[in-house]
């Protein structure tokens, strides 16, 4: 069948009017938006897998690099964003290190560049930490081990720190204007009591009380801060008991003294009345690990830290066991209280009983009856609230050494921990080398 000229034009027509509609239907093309590498790069990223490091990038072109979980430390310097690439630097003039990378992939959660200077990709994403309603701030120390390695922390009711700084084993001071000096300069009259002692391993000053009571390896002191006295409590070991590494020390308001003493196994007490030390807790040995001893003389500890609660339990931070124990000081009997003696981290927000620590190095309990682990090997500061229920307050893994008022977006690793008449928690950070308070908003 032949088409007519008009069935064709009409054929034309109708196919053009059809394209038309077509092409009026076809989404106009967009124009790209231009990724903003400025804003994006800004805030805290995290490195998952090998190499293991964050990344710290400010708004003021400033970096924080911490390599810390590989022994390189903590670096810092300046940035500059090009079109495709970072450009990193630590020092200036002559002597400044530089590193182009240039940008493979960035968005709101990753970032991958590729370090012309090391050949490396590292891949990145966006870390974001739980808000916390505590705040930590460094009161003394750099981060850098040649200044200050603290060993235990406490603080008298005019507000002086005392510190052991393990680097010089020596007791420093701290007033509230920052001002640092030995004590034995603070205290003139202490100089030769002093050269008597040792080396100093621990501090404790009861909140509110006039003593300053300290211990090196093997015995126990007591400095009156406003007589200007000493006075020896206890030279340990007692009977056949070798003791010879005293890691920390307490006192309830009484005046007696309970000493962690890693070496020989053992907590100690000091009787205020009669200086008659006793054992309290420990039978001589950390091995095996006994989650069910009954009674304390039956523990098996390696006892790093103590802490008295508001009911007169005494709880035992046990490194060796990872866990923390409570002790009924009337009646003997110890439970654990924190831990079940897995070296690991689990448990938040549940029982802290059932919960996984990782050689804990500190414990400190408040008058609201909280009690405080220095988790060290997790790198957080743990809290056990009066139900029973662990949570962390500070601390995370791969972080960046800062002051913040979100105490979870630093990093910290907490050992002797101190709670001082305000409620504050003070504890010596072995990973940054410094001295750190960590308290509610």
């Amino acid at each position: 069948m032949s088409i007519s000229r008009v069935s064709y034009a009409l054929m034309v027509v109708l196919f053009a009017g059809i394209w038309s509609c077509k092409k009026s239907m076809q989404p106009k093309p967009v124009k790209p938006v231009a990724i903003d590498t400025a804003k994006l790069v800004l805030g805290l990223w995290r490195c998952p897998a090998g190499p293991y490091y964050t990344l710290q990038l400010d708004s003021n072109n400033t970096f924080s690099e911490d390599w810390t979980d590989v022994n390189l430390g903590i670096f810092a310097g300046n940035y500059r964003i090009n079109k495709d690439s970072l450009v990193f630097w630590v020092g200036s003039g002559q002597n400044a290190e530089y590193d182009r990378c240039t940008i493979l992939k960035i968005n709101a959660d990753s970032l991958v560049f590729l370090s012309h200077a090391s050949g490396i990709t590292y891949r990145e994403f966006r870390y974001v930490a739980p808000v916390s309603p505590y705040s930590i701030i460094t009161l003394d120390g750099n981060g850098y081990p040649y200044a200050l390695n603290p060993a235990s922390v406490t603080q008298d009711s005019n507000g002086n720190l005392y510190e052991i700084n393990s680097k010089d084993d020596k007791i420093q001071i701290i007033t509230p204007d920052k001002k640092i000096s030995d004590f034995i300069s603070y205290y003139p009259t202490s100089q030769h009591y002093f050269a008597q002692t040792g080396y100093p391993k621990a501090v404790y000053i009861y909140p509110g009380d006039d003593n300053l009571y300290f211990a090196n390896s093997g015995a126990v002191f007591k400095f009156s801060l406003s007589k200007q006295t000493f006075t020896n409590l206890a030279t340990l070991p007692v009977g056949n008991i070798n003791s010879d590494d005293i890691q920390s020390i307490i006192t309830d308001k009484s005046g007696n003294v309970y000493v962690a003493d890693s070496g020989s196994h053992f907590v100690f007490k000091i009787d205020a009345s009669t200086g008659k030390v006793t054992v309290v807790a420990g039978n001589g040995t950390d091995y095996p690990f006994n989650s069910s001893p009954g009674i304390a003389a039956n523990a098996n500890i390696l006892p790093w830290q103590v802490a008295l609660g508001p009911n007169n339990d005494l709880y035992i931070c046990d490194a060796g066991g990872n866990c923390i124990w409570k002790m009924d000081l009337a009646s003997g009997a110890i439970a654990l209280f924190a831990g079940n003696g897995t070296k690991g981290f689990t448990g938040d927000g549940g029982p802290a009983s059932s919960a996984e620590l990782r050689t804990p190095f500190g414990v400190a309990a408040d008058a609201a009856g909280d009690v405080y682990i220095s988790d060290n090997g997790n790198t957080r500061l743990r809290k056990v609230d009066p139900q029973g229920n662990i949570s962390t307050i500070a601390g995370r893994d791969f972080g960046i050494f800062q002051d913040t008022a979100d105490a979870d977006a630093s990093d910290v690793a907490p050992a002797d921990l101190y709670i001082n008449a305000a409620g504050d928690i003070l504890l010596c950070d072995s990973k940054n080398y410094s001295v750190r308070k960590v308290f509610k908003h």
